[in-house]
């Protein structure tokens, strides 16, 4: 960890202080003699009332909407000092511009924005959903940016922190950059044709990449499945009768590498995971960093969780029978029983596609708009090419239904305060070997693990066991559907 994001990690858990709670105050008791000259009939019992659960303090959601309105204005009206006064001092920023990633502290954020107020653009957000939390508030928003001739849209996170009176961003990311180029074709998955596990722990629980609506479901109720990582809790039986209750008995075929395993559906539930900021796990296991802070119960700890995971880390889940190990992906079995997947395995390093693909893949545009940030860098090169030699490629092929195909990737650097190179690519090898994906913007780094056809319309569907799903959009093969982990932590 450099020492960059060690001060900010640091310091940002003390932006904001813990209230300490009061003592409660009970009444003094009423005279005894008075209470002895109440004629008897007239006596009563005083009721129980149960305990009072006081609801933790949380940041002022109208307060974040101000900074939110403020930052976006500042960008549409060209005030910079007005944008950069948004920001606290502690900061780390995630910028994407198509397949490129960027990571700055507040001073690179700064400069690298500068530039881009030189030119008029136009920002828009929709899809603005706020989080509060006892120690920051996220903010996910759908972003379309344009200046000139470019424009992108895609998610985007602001995590804000209180700065003295104030509250400030703390971390701004573009989680995924789609440069808009013509109309595309998101093609529907259904319910249960794909879905991920949550880890190896948890061999019970599938995920699928099925966004689910706060009140489906009770977050009061929420059981810890990895303390302060992953939760769960019952869907509402009103929606598990109404849309899901065929999936409860349902046989579910799962699988890892060359191996399946098949099981069966217990339950329908829902599944929330997230990265927490430091500064909140802290909290949760009562760090001496906080004045009398105590280590939270599990369950309470999950139902913070389930909160800070709605509406970007909240998914339909499934309880299976826990009969299989070690799976990443899975899918339901259909009524006639086939469910053909081909799994993708690495390419010889003396196989001849290698050279091919490998050529092919270093004349994309993409590849040569990271090559030309790589050249401009002053040090720490280990080649003239920044994703290596074609041996160092990750590369997999697949035969699925007659046809071939070869994924390509290369993920060079960590990008904290240094270069960070991702690409990926598709093609179909025959007569020719075509691209499938996008050559400029093929989308966030994935590697494939899978192709089948999960809509039976002999259109090829990857699948990857991370939690993505790439399918023909019309005109290429882009990342459709995927399961989001929000991230809410330093990066570095």
């Amino acid at each position: 960890m450099n020492k960059v994001c060690i001060v900010w990690c640091v310091l940002a858990a003390l932006l904001v202080g813990c209230e300490k709670s009061q003592d409660a105050k009970t009444e003094p008791a009423k005279d005894a003699v008075a209470a002895a000259d109440v004629p008897a009939q007239e006596v009563k019992e005083p009721e129980e009332k149960a305990p009072e659960v006081k609801e933790p303090d949380v940041l002022d959601e109208e307060l974040a909407k101000e900074v939110v309105s403020t930052w976006l204005a500042a960008q549409n009206e060209g005030d910079f000092a007005k944008y950069s006064a948004q920001y606290a001092s502690r900061f780390m920023g995630v910028k994407r511009v198509g397949p490129r990633r960027f990571r700055y502290d507040r001073a690179g954020w700064v400069k690298d924005r500068e530039r881009m107020f030189k030119k008029p653009m136009k920002v828009e957000l929709t899809d603005m959903e706020f989080v509060p939390g006892t120690r920051s508030v996220a903010v996910n928003v759908t972003q379309t940016w344009s200046s000139g001739t470019y424009k992108d849209v895609g998610p985007k996170q602001l995590v804000l922190v209180q700065e003295g009176d104030d509250l400030k961003i703390a971390r701004e990311e573009m989680l995924e950059s789609n440069i808009l180029e013509g109309k595309e074709r998101v093609p529907r998955l259904e319910t249960g044709a794909v879905g991920f596990s949550v880890g190896d722990k948890f061999s019970d629980i599938m995920v699928f990449p099925v966004s689910v609506k706060p009140d489906w479901f009770d977050a009061n109720k929420a059981k810890g499945l990895s303390r302060g990582d992953s939760a769960w809790a019952p869907l509402k039986d009103s929606i598990k009768s109404s849309k899901f209750k065929d999936l409860v008995g349902a046989k579910v075929v799962v699988g890892k590498g060359s191996k399946t395993c098949e099981t069966e559906i217990k339950d329908v539930i829902v599944v929330g995971e997230a990265v927490p900021h430091f500064g909140q796990r802290q909290w949760w296991d009562g760090s001496d960093v906080y004045d009398d802070a105590k280590r939270l119960p599990d369950d309470e700890v999950a139902r913070e969780l389930m909160a800070i995971a709605e509406g970007q880390g909240t998914y339909l889940g499934v309880k299976l029978e826990p009969s299989c190990e070690s799976w990443d992906w899975g899918a339901l079995k259909p009524d006639d029983g086939k469910l053909e997947f081909a799994k993708f395995t690495p390419l010889a390093e003396d196989d001849a596609l290698r050279g091919e693909i490998s050529e092919a893949f270093r004349a994309l545009p993409a590849h040569k708009a990271i090559q030309k940030d790589y050249d401009s860098m002053e040090e720490g090169k280990s080649s003239t090419v920044w994703s290596g030699k074609a041996e160092t490629l990750t590369m997999k092929r697949a035969t699925f239904n007659g046809r071939e195909f070869v994924y390509v990737g290369a993920d060079v650097g960590h990008g904290c305060d240094a270069f960070l190179g991702q690409l990926w690519a598709v093609y179909e090898v025959g007569s020719d070997t075509i691209l499938m994906t996008d050559g400029k913007n093929p989308g966030e780094y994935l590697e494939l693990d899978v192709v089948t056809d999960l809509n039976g319309d002999e259109a090829v569907d990857f699948v990857s066991g991370k939690g993505f799903v790439v399918q023909s959009t019309g005109q290429l093969w882009r990342t459709t559907h995927k399961r989001e982990v929000p991230f809410f932590d330093c990066p570095c």
